[in-house]
């Protein structure tokens, strides 16, 4: 027989009879307070709207949700690759050992402050006192203020072992560093000596209490379709012998997070003039890059390629495929699309750019791009795609999925600036259906796409 398992049962069971005679109440598991959405000071859903330059904006808060203890298989492998990564740079060297509580949190995080903050918003306030975002750091973000409330049960404060550690995913960054947008990073102020989210002398967090303000800083990031989303988990440090080992117990978590959504406002579209006919392609000087100098918009099949509205249009067709045939870099084309298209290089051309995309198209005005099975994230019209960066050469395909075509439109005409690894260049692109399309996974951790900066070695938040 065996007696540890009934043991095992008669305590807890024993602990709940005791909980009940002390308190009143039986015990209940990790909880939210209030129930979501709503918070305890200070809620709001969405800021007030705004109108900057030629875009109408709002910004949103995300609905908070609950996270099991030990934390999602992203969240773990980041906290094991950090650990790999950090061990060697670290002095003295630590090894840090990450594992799953044994039990569920029984008391509650309470939400105190939620809420976004838009272009008019100046983001001050919450228990630390945050300054005021004003020119020329006004932007959009959003504020977190929360309460960690422990059960009898559970971890408790005072004995300096608790922390927080929080995992972020966003497309903004301040553009100093290597930034693939999308992909998670540890929020720790680019330590490698801790992966801890508060530190002894901060003001945001300790075991008590958490505060963040994300923030994409800027006009520009206040024009962008720009997201923030994060994992943030209560965890216990377990004392141990030495310092060549830390051990870290993750308890339960919420996700949390904003975005920003804007659209173009609508102008009369220029009618189209008459242009002389293209002169003669001269070519090209060795060490010439076409995107340092002019693109020549004087007419072609279709439009000038100049803008959107006056692309450049297939040359001919072999079945789904469209083919643009020694088209010049840096220009606009155009196919028709009513989901998504896959672009292929012809010859020795290669794609090194995704120059801009389109406005005024798409529902949401973002756009997934992938190379092959890796996917680049979500994009925003107006943003560059560097794919020599990002692969170190030209890419020979890639993939736009995620078009949602204005007003329940079937087909919608979809032109995208390139550019080639030369002036001249020639590639296909078809479109195809949903069904039709290859599902590209969830971004995970590419080991060989990525080195320390993934892990937090620049910065997307600006917090005071």
């Amino acid at each position: 027989m065996n007696l540890s398992k009934y043991f095992s049962l008669f305590s807890v069971s024993s602990l709940s009879i005791f909980i009940v005679l002390i308190t009143g109440q039986e015990s209940k598991s990790f909880s939210i307070i209030p129930s979501q959405p709503g918070a305890t000071q200070l809620y709001e859903s969405q800021s007030q709207p705004f109108l900057l330059d030629d875009f109408y904006g709002q910004t949103f808060v995300t609905p908070i949700s609950a996270i099991d203890r030990g934390g999602t298989p992203t969240f773990q492998r980041l906290l094991s690759v950090w650990s790999a990564l950090s061990q060697p740079i670290s002095s003295p060297s630590v090894n840090w050992e990450f594992e799953t509580a044994e039990n569920d949190l029984q008391g509650s995080f309470e939400i105190e402050i939620y809420k976004p903050c838009g272009w008019r918003d100046d983001c001050s306030g919450t228990r630390s006192n945050l300054q005021p975002m004003n020119s020329p750091f006004r932007g959009v973000g959003g504020q977190l203020q929360l309460e960690y409330k422990p059960s009898i049960s559970d971890p408790q404060i005072g004995q300096g072992n608790l922390h927080w550690i929080q995992m972020v995913q966003a497309n903004y960054g301040d553009g100093r560093f290597f930034f693939i947008h999308g992909y998670p990073i540890l929020d720790n102020g680019k330590s490698v000596l801790s992966p801890f989210y508060d530190t002894p002398t901060s003001n945001v967090a300790n075991e008590t209490f958490f505060v963040d303000r994300s923030y994409a800083a800027g006009r520009q990031n206040a024009k962008r379709n720009t997201y923030f989303k994060a994992q943030l988990h209560l965890v216990e440090e377990i004392p141990t012998v030495g310092n060549q080992t830390r051990k870290v117990k993750i308890y339960n978590g919420i996700r949390w997070g904003w975005q920003n959504k804007v659209s173009k406002r609508r102008r009369p579209r220029p009618q189209p003039i008459d242009v002389p006919d293209r002169p003669p392609i001269i070519p090209p000087i060795p060490g010439w890059r076409p995107w340092r100098e002019p693109a020549r918009c004087l007419g072609g099949s279709g439009g000038g390629g100049c803008d959107q509205d006056n692309p450049i249009l297939a040359s001919n067709t072999d079945n789904d495929w469209k083919i643009f045939q020694d088209v010049e870099s840096d220009l606009w084309y155009d196919p028709e699309t009513p989901y998504g298209f896959e672009f292929q290089a012809i010859g020795d051309t290669l794609f090194t750019d995704i120059l801009d995309l389109p406005i005024d198209i798409d529902e949401d005005s973002l756009f997934t791009v992938s190379v092959g099975d890796i996917s680049l994230g979500e994009f925003a019209a107006g943003e560059r795609i560097n794919f020599a960066a990002l692969f170190g050469e030209g890419i020979s395909s890639f993939k736009i999925t995620g078009i949602n075509p204005l007003f329940g439109e079937e087909i919608t005409p979809f032109p995208i600036r390139l550019a080639f690894n030369d002036s001249i260049g020639s590639f296909r692109m078809r479109a195809f259906e949903e069904d039709d399309s290859t599902s590209v996974p969830e971004p995970t951790l590419i080991f060989g796409l990525f080195t320390l900066t993934v892990l937090g070695w620049f910065g997307i938040k600006q917090d005071s």
